[in-house]
């Protein structure tokens, strides 16, 4: 090999030798990005989120709530529990109801009104029960007939119905006796829920259309499956486990361990713990549900004076008793909600006035009573209206009552003077001016404005008409409405999809991902 041989083959010994020093770091980093990519899910679903592993499509996500149901026979058992979880996810109606509270189709595509408003005709989607059946209008119409022969829960809603029809097998036509603005809303819930004749509607494994299926029920927990015959998106979760515990801090501790994903029915001081973490995502939303302090309105209780009940209720600061809620409502002063037609704020109409209260007051000799509040109130709220009327000078013996207690105690004989409660409704106006009800008011005038507004032809009509009545009935002064319930759920971050208003009433699950 000659000289010049030599030198090109020594330099090429000498680049090949050099190689490894740039190649090597790169081909390190490759290799670190790959165990990092590898090792960092074990990391995450150890520590406080743990949400690894659930990406794919066999994956479970579980979720924390409180109130967990008795039965899960949602066509003849009164379980609102039950209906919080299977309406929307296991059964539905023609209709459903979007996250505020509106009305949207759900078996039903679509829909028309025509004479005047007594006549529905729906247009049924192509959709199978969770057995493989087809959802007919025949299944529809034996839906309504079994609801209304039985009387199961939810039957009265359907009360002005006249005729159901069935031309072909995807169109139902409702017939009623008069207009009824609250039908579509109505048919979102149990008194729209549609069944397979071929498999009977009682029970709790009765096919429904929803997005899940009750795989199972055991030891205070529910667990969802996914429905492969579902007509719409299919959930990405197989299962949605829905673990049942005993108070929000039990929820909490379980999130921050990784065994659920979710927590529902937070207190307000868990969920600012778990937002101020910064590794979860905290939802807030708010509901249908209010808090209530009711007059008792019968003959033998002093407020069935209106003088007394307006007394009583001047002295009470709703924003107090927010505060008291840990910020978790919004002062209300009527009777319909912000999720509802005809809302308006009714707080100045009826605002706090403490010494007016006491010179109104002032006209009785009777000095002390008695409170009756329910589990469901928190503590701090029920402390906060007591001290607030003991802070004006009168005596008020609180007495905090279990749910069988309510039957008995304030339903049946009605024993305080004041109840104070969370009153869980929608659409629900006339449950206030029937006087068909167990505080003894009655109010025929708002009845009135409130039946000529459901029956109207127009929405315009009838928001109109149900503001009158709202005004009406809250001028007679039956109750305190002191706040719109709000709620915060929180979830391990990458989730999205979460329900948040209404979901201590209402829970669907199909749209998490």
């Amino acid at each position: 090999m000659g000289p010049r041989s030599a030198e090109h083959s020594q330099k090429g010994a000498s680049a090949h030798r050099g190689a490894p020093k740039w190649l090597e770091f790169v081909l390190l980093l490759v290799v670190l990005g790959i165990v990092a990519w590898l090792v960092l899910p074990v990391f995450t679903h150890t520590g406080s989120s743990s949400l690894a592993g659930i990406g794919d499509s066999n994956a479970t996500l579980a979720i924390g709530l409180k109130g967990a149901p008795q039965s899960l026979d949602v066509r003849s058992a009164d379980d609102p529990a039950a209906d919080r979880i299977l309406i929307g996810n296991v059964y539905e109606g023609l209709t459903g109801r979007t996250n505020d509270n509106k009305v949207a189709p759900a078996l039903a595509s679509g829909w028309t009104v025509s004479n005047g408003g007594t006549t529905y005709t729906f247009t049924l989607r192509n959709a199978d029960f969770s057995n493989g059946d087809a959802v007919t209008a025949q299944d529809v119409a034996w839906s309504f007939q079994q609801l209304l022969a039985h009387k199961y829960p939810g039957y009265e809603q359907l009360s002005g119905l006249s005729s159901v029809r069935t031309p072909d097998s995807t169109t139902v036509v409702l017939t009623l006796l008069h207009p009824d603005q609250q039908l579509l809303w109505e048919l979102g819930g149990r008194a729209g829920l549609v069944f397979d004749e071929k498999s009977g509607d009682t029970g709790s494994d009765v096919p429904g259309t929803g997005p899940y299926t009750v795989a199972n029920c055991a030891d205070n927990d529910v667990t969802l499956r996914r429905n492969d015959y579902y007509w719409g998106v299919k959930p990405h979760f197989k299962t949605v486990a829905l673990d049942y515990f005993a108070d929000s801090a039990a929820e909490t501790a379980a999130l921050k361990a990784g065994k659920i994903q979710g927590a529902i029915d937070l207190d307000a001081a868990d969920a600012a713990s778990l937002k101020s973490s910064g590794k979860y995502t905290v939802t807030s939303g708010t509901t249908t549900t209010v808090a209530t302090l009711m007059f008792n309105a019968n003959p033998d209780s002093l407020m069935s004076d209106y003088q007394a009940r307006e007394a009583m209720r001047l002295m009470i600061s709703r924003p107090q008793v927010v505060a008291a809620a840990g910020g978790l409502g919004t002062p209300l002063g009527g009777p319909i909600t912000s999720l509802d037609p005809g809302y308006q704020d009714l707080n100045a109409q009826f605002p706090t006035d403490v010494q007016l209260g006491r010179e109104k007051f002032d006209y009785y000799y009777t000095r002390a009573y008695t409170l009756a509040y329910t589990d469901a109130v928190p503590q701090a709220v029920a402390d906060s209206v007591v001290s607030q009327i003991e802070a004006a000078g009168w005596k008020v013996t609180p007495y905090r009552i279990s749910g069988e207690q309510w039957n008995t105690d304030v339903v049946q004989s009605m024993r305080y003077d004041m109840v104070l409660y969370l009153h869980h409704g929608s659409h629900d106006l006339g449950y206030w001016t029937t006087g068909s009800n167990w505080w003894g008011f009655d109010s025929p005038v708002a009845d009135q404005q409130y039946t000529a507004a459901v029956r109207s032809t127009s929405e315009s009509a009838y928001e109109q008409g149900l503001r009158a009545a709202a005004l009406t009935l809250a001028s007679k002064q039956p109750a305190d409405w002191l706040y719109q319930v709000d709620v915060e759920s929180a979830w391990d971050s990458g989730l999205t999809g979460m329900p948040t208003n209404m979901t201590d009433d209402w829970l669907p699950l199909g749209n998490l991902r």
